[in-house]
């Protein structure tokens, strides 16, 4: 089986050819303008399978497969947990996590990142629909401390990795100028129990004195609550950060969130309280206080490289714009240099350097904005004779389509191609898995394309 890759646009081409009168394969990927003709492969070899991996950066790689997997496999209401490589996720009970109000910002900006200090990923059109934050690096760290609930002794590992939406006009009611604001929430106490808890909260600022409803809890004129549904990973401790990841989903029709901590991974539907998909339009991310205000404090020497991705319907840059919506914090400052462009992330992002010896200023200085192209970035066969095909994504919605067959000499005609299924856009980088694909007689042409 010889293999081509061709982007096009709108569409990404995956040109298949398989070697007939045997099972040996060989993989060739390459660039064409005119994609008319399969590009020519060196001699067969042997068949190869793969499995689970055998070394850290194959191993990366499938887990990284697995995630855009699980992410995009449907899940009805409730709590779910997965741990690689299963495929399947299982419904667990709803944990109960402390009522502890993760502030949104108020008083004196201070000198360190949070409380308004802080910068943001903007989608440049539309409004987001999806972010996940994580750690492209984490260096120097080695202890971290806080109180929980900004109250009493500072306790080790007691952080918060809150994903946060920027402050939107209520459209359930309220005062005049009454906001609405949703954050994705991952909490550590620091090892009062072996769990810690991953949950939405939903706020009403300056919602007046009068209760929204059963739920709601106040906190001067705001009015705040958790989610039905929580999930209780085990607990954290600071060493662990470059290994912990955080998304969240809002939609017209509900929201929902996602956390990695290693091979495992946590998932749970929302409960829609601020109907934030009609305002949702900047992203912040970041290693936080464990609520009530508090600060996370980092050891000197402390670095961390964090990514924003956001899915808004389009591939360029997000903006970066300085502000923050949080009313936690962490001792550290801003750069001081901006990281690389290069990483390990899929989707329109901004990248950003906390440590420190950085700013105390927030500056889109140390910031770096990245897009993707709509183009497919691995061609894995696996299990003997499947394919696994993965790509960056645009838009709402991907079509996979595939060929009957190919015309003599390899050659094709788009008027051939027919739908094989349409993947909903959820996460900024997705995959199919097509059993059976190396096996194909005649060989076919498959390609992604965005709806017209």
């Amino acid at each position: 089986m010889n293999q081509t890759i061709t982007s096009l646009l709108p569409s990404i081409m995956l040109a298949l050819s398989a070697v007939a009168g045997g099972s040996e394969t060989n993989t060739v990927i390459t660039q064409q303008t005119e994609p008319t003709q399969l590009a020519p492969g060196p001699a067969p070899a042997s068949a190869t399978t793969t499995t689970l991996g055998t070394n850290s950066a194959e191993q990366a790689r499938l887990l990284k497969a697995w995630r855009v997997s699980m992410a995009q496999t449907p899940r009805p209401k409730g709590c779910f947990e997965a741990t690689y490589p299963s495929k399947e996720w299982r419904e667990v009970p709803s944990a109960k996590p402390p009522l502890i109000p993760m502030l949104p910002r108020r008083g004196p900006t201070p000198l360190t990142v949070g409380n308004g200090n802080d910068v943001a990923a903007q989608a440049p059109s539309g409004l987001i629909s999806f972010a996940i934050g994580s750690f492209d690096s984490v260096s120097g760290v080695t202890s971290e401390s806080g109180q929980v609930g900004g109250t009493g002794p500072a306790v080790a590992n007691a952080y918060t990795l809150q994903l946060n939406t920027d402050f939107f006009p209520s459209t359930v009611g309220g005062a005049p100028g009454c906001e609405g604001w949703e954050q994705f929430v991952f909490e550590n106490d620091g090892g009062s129990s072996a769990n810690s808890y991953v949950y939405i909260q939903y706020w009403l600022i300056n919602y007046g004195s009068i209760s929204p409803g059963s739920g709601w809890y106040q906190y001067g004129d705001d009015w705040f609550r958790n989610s039905t549904n929580s999930s209780s990973p085990p607990s954290q401790p600071i060493g662990n950060l470059a290994a912990l990841s955080l998304g969240g989903t809002i939609t017209a029709s509900g929201d929902s969130y996602l956390f990695y901590a290693g091979n495992s991974m946590y998932t749970a539907t929302g409960d829609n309280s601020v109907h934030a998909a009609s305002g949702w339009n900047a992203a912040e991310f970041g290693v936080f206080g464990d609520g009530g205000g508090g600060e996370a404090d980092f050891n000197n020497g402390s670095t961390i490289d964090i990514r924003t991705e956001i899915i808004y319907g389009g591939v360029a840059p997000p903006s970066c714009v300085v502000e923050g919506f949080t009313g936690e914090m962490n001792n550290l400052n801003f750069g001081p240099t901006a990281p690389s462009a290069s990483g390990p992330g899929n989707g329109p992002a901004l990248l950003v350097t906390e440590s420190s010896a950085g700013y105390a200023t927030a500056t889109c200085g140390a910031a770096t904005a990245v897009g993707v192209s709509f183009q497919i970035t691995s061609i894995v066969r696996t299990n003997a004779n499947d394919l696994l095909t993965t790509w960056n994504t645009a838009g709402i919605s991907n079509i996979v389509q595939v060929t009957d067959g190919v015309a003599p000499g390899g050659s094709y005609s788009s008027a051939t191609f027919m739908d094989l299924t349409n993947i909903v856009v959820t996460t900024t980088t997705t995959n199919f898995w097509d059993v059976g694909a190396a096996t194909n007689r005649p060989a076919r042409y498959y390609r992604i394309r965005l709806p017209e």
